[in-house]
């Protein structure tokens, strides 16, 4: 049942954020059928149909910087956030027209705000320690981003702590798309309570949701 499950949430989602929507299903026991039902409603729900997806080419370096020119320069970067998909560590920067610039060490992604449906808090079993959970974020996508030959309809990262601390630290270097200034120009925390912020700063809409969880519970 599992196989058959993670293959189609594998087609709907992609390899890297299938893994924890299936993880999150099973922790609730049920049979082959409800599961199956509980996925297929799951991927209705997101309106995730890969194939009318249009695939956004990765950008350069050079591109990233001059699309930070065109669309307004960035007001916040966190840096070293582990992404599971696409995979890599990148250094997340929020632009003033809200939009998002992933920077890895050899190419960029760009993500604007109005291809962003909806961003979901997982929290799954962490694989290096069973009795604690481990809390990712899925950003699902209106249009796919081409990574590579892979088109990806979501994002799943890992909110990481700073390196060599055990708290997030993103650095505020101008007021927010909402207005809001930060002192002292960092905000530190909880790697999960920092990105909510920082989505609420850059959105009003950018709202974090966690599943009904009642969704994957078995009615027999």
């Amino acid at each position: 049942a599992e196989t058959k499950i993670l293959t189609e949430l594998v087609k709907a989602l992609g390899p890297g954020c299938a893994k924890p929507i299936l993880e999150l299903a099973l922790e609730f026991p049920q049979s082959e059928a409800k599961l199956l039902q509980v996925v297929e409603a799951f991927i209705k729900k997101l309106q995730i149909e890969k194939a009318k997806h249009v695939g956004k080419e990765n950008i350069s370096a050079a591109a990233a910087e001059q699309m930070i020119v065109e669309q307004g320069a960035g007001w916040c970067t966190i840096p070293n956030q582990a992404f599971q998909t696409p995979r890599g560590t990148f250094t997340v920067e929020f632009l003033l027209d809200s939009s998002l610039i992933l920077h890895g060490k050899k190419e960029s992604f760009s993500v604007s705000r109005e291809n962003i449906v909806e961003i979901v808090e997982l929290l799954t079993a962490d694989m290096y320690n069973p009795n604690k959970q481990k809390a990712q974020v899925l950003i699902i996508l209106k249009e796919g981003l081409k990574v590579g030959k892979q088109c990806h309809t979501a994002l799943l990262f890992t909110p990481s702590c700073t390196p060599k601390t055990k708290e997030l630290t993103a650095n505020v270097t101008k007021p927010s798309p909402s207005g809001e200034k930060v002192e002292g120009e960092t905000i530190t925390g909880v790697p999960l309570d920092v990105w909510k912020r920082l989505f609420s700063m850059a959105s009003p809409n950018l709202v974090l949701v966690t599943p009904d969880q009642n969704i994957f519970k078995s009615d027999q």
